[in-house]
């Protein structure tokens, strides 16, 4: 899967015009490698654009749709995924949350030229454990037609624990693990559900380089091996 531009990388002064440039550019450079395109990641952010002066969440779906729609015009066989960062009860207000963002906008077309709907989990910022499920089924309710997956998944980018706990607040090496193998099965499990996810600091956490992978890497593998993946 590509990334036509990552949640932290937009800016200001971004517009659908250049958007949709920017997505051709991509997806006829790497066609014969890339069949599948991440058209907006984390739209809900209410970062996208930079802190100091962010896009309006209507600027940002006015982007994402031109891209997502280019692409299906380049060849309609690409697949299309977007992702919404999940932070019901922490989002800043009703508009930027999870569920808030998704209810307005699916009425506005947000599905049109949707293949994948896919979330964020960072569980350190934004607490998830049992919501899941919840999590999964509110996005089937919404766009019962689409293909749902963890988009990302992560745990404290450093090694210091600031945000809420999970599992383990003691040992966040240890609670990674647990995080990621609950997480990696449990999502497939849902309805819908493509299975797993990737781990976002993959080359700080899992595959930190020279060759050398982490016990993390390894019960990640040894996950996926256990769910035939």
């Amino acid at each position: 899967m590509g990334t036509v531009l990552d949640t932290g990388q937009w800016p200001s002064a971004l517009t659908p015009q250049v958007y949709a440039e920017r997505v051709k550019n991509l997806a006829l450079h790497y066609r014969d490698r890339i069949r599948s395109w991440e058209v907006g990641s984390e739209l809900n952010g209410d970062w996208l654009g930079g802190v100091r002066s962010p896009l309006s969440p209507s600027q940002v779906f006015r982007i994402y749709s031109t891209g997502a729609a280019k692409i299906k015009e380049l060849d309609p066989s690409l697949e299309t995924v977007a992702t919404l960062y999940w932070w019901d009860g922490t989002a800043p207000d009703e508009e930027h949350s999870t569920t808030g963002w998704l209810k307005r906008y699916s009425r506005l077309g947000f599905g049109r030229d949707l293949d994948v709907l896919a979330v964020s989990l960072q569980p350190d910022d934004n607490p998830v454990g049992m919501a899941l499920e919840t999590i999964f089924d509110r996005m089937h309710a919404e766009l019962p037609d689409k293909r749902l997956m963890i988009g990302s998944l992560g745990y404290v980018e450093r090694d210091q624990l600031q945000g809420y706990w999970w599992l383990d607040p003691a040992n966040v090496a240890a609670a990674r693990e647990d995080l990621l193998m609950f997480a990696t099965a449990a999502s497939c499990a849902m309805p819908r559900s493509l299975c797993g996810g990737f781990w976002w600091q993959t080359l700080d956490q899992l595959i930190p380089g020279k060759g050398k992978v982490t016990p993390l890497y390894r019960a990640y593998a040894k996950t996926l091996e256990e769910l035939g993946r």
